[in-house]
């Protein structure tokens, strides 16, 4: 019996070793999970603020007729219609676009027969306001004003848009 409690502690000592390095190592991949999670849920937190004070801040009836006169300007009422200015990234140029729409920093312009649309976010989702032609109803999340909606890509009432960078 002598011969085995040699054997027994260099058991006891390498399953302690095996669990302190399984511990060690579920807490490291706890850790990697928190670091890859954590900035979603910032991101995530910070899209609700930038959404709520952006509803907050807008006149409604006064964007969408900024809406309609630039959706009409650039493609509505146009024998040729003109691209909503774009820079080499896809993402809107501000500085050619009126004041008004200038100061609520879209990261995109989404233009189509019967609607415009604002649209911020990226890759987690994208979310915004869309304004629809007079003669149009419109849908959206959640209804701003007659033919002003709030949108985001979970809506199910959105309507096919187009992907980022196709400004048609």
């Amino acid at each position: 019996m002598t011969s085995a409690l040699p054997k027994l502690a260099i058991l006891q000592t390498l399953l302690g070793t095996a669990l302190g390095a399984g511990l060690f190592l579920a807490t490291l991949g706890v850790m990697a999970l928190a670091s890859l999670l954590l900035p979603l849920l910032v991101v995530g937190h910070g899209e609700a603020k930038e959404q709520k004070l952006l509803l907050e801040q807008i006149d409604r009836p006064a964007l969408l007729a900024t809406l309609r006169d630039y959706a009409a300007r650039q493609r509505w009422n146009s024998a040729t219609p003109a691209e909503v200015p774009s820079l080499p990234d896809g993402t809107v140029d501000l500085s050619k676009l009126p004041p008004e729409l200038q100061r609520l920093k879209p990261k995109y312009i989404w233009l189509d027969d019967d609607a415009i649309a604002l649209v911020y976010g990226g890759a987690l989702g994208h979310w915004g306001i869309r304004a629809f032609r007079p003669a149009v109803a419109g849908a959206g999340l959640r209804q701003l004003a007659a033919g002003l909606w709030f949108f985001t890509d979970d809506d199910d009432t959105a309507r096919e848009k187009p992907s980022p960078g196709q400004h048609y």
